[in-house]
C-alpha cells in the first residue's frame, strides 16, 4: 500500500471522529449531559434519604462564647490596605482611552440607526387584532362572566 493511501485513510478516519471531537461541550453538566429527553426523571444524587433529612450530623452543634473564627487572612492588621498593589498616579498623566486619533466630537454617526418621520416597525405579529390573546395555547380555559 502507498504512502498517499495510507494518508489518505488516516485523514478519513480523523475526519469521521472530527463531529464528535468539535462537539463536545465541556460545560455541559457531566452527569446530565446536554441532550434532554421528554418526561426523563433526574438522579438527585442523593440515593433514598426521606424528605426530612438534614444533614445533622454535619452542622456545627455547639458554638463556643467568644470563639473567633478565622478570617483567612492571616495576621493582617486591621490598617492594612493592600497599598502596594494599588496604581500609582502621577501628575499630568493622561491614559490612552483606546480610540486613538478620534476627536472629541466623533459620535460614530455612521453607527447610529436612523429614524424616518412616520416610520412604523413592524412588531412580526402580521395582521393580528389588538384584542387577541392566544387563548388557543393557553392551558387553562378563559370563562367569561355573565353579565347582569
Amino acid at each position: 500500500m502507498s504512502t498517499r493511501k495510507v494518508l489518505t485513510i488516516v485523514s478519513v478516519a480523523a475526519l469521521l471522529f472530527s463531529p464528535a471531537a468539535f462537539s463536545f461541550d465541556p460545560t455541559a453538566d457531566a452527569n446530565e449531559g446536554s441532550i434532554r429527553v421528554l418526561g426523563e426523571k433526574l438522579d438527585s444524587g442523593l440515593g433514598d434519604l426521606p424528605s426530612d433529612y438534614t444533614a445533622a450530623r454535619f452542622q456545627r452543634s455547639s458554638k463556643i462564647a467568644g470563639e473567633k473564627l478565622d478570617s483567612g487572612l492571616g495576621a493582617l492588621s486591621t490598617s492594612y490596605a493592600a497599598a502596594e498593589f494599588l496604581r500609582y498616579t502621577v501628575a499630568g498623566e493622561s491614559l490612552d482611552s483606546g480610540l486613538g486619533e478620534l476627536t472629541p466630537r466623533y459620535t460614530a454617526a455612521e453607527f447610529q440607526r436612523y429614524s424616518i418621520a412616520g416610520e412604523s416597525l413592524d412588531s412580526g405579529l402580521g395582521d393580528l387584532p389588538a384584542s387577541y390573546t392566544a387563548a388557543e395555547f393557553q392551558n387553562r380555559a378563559v370563562v367569561a362572566a355573565n353579565a347582569i
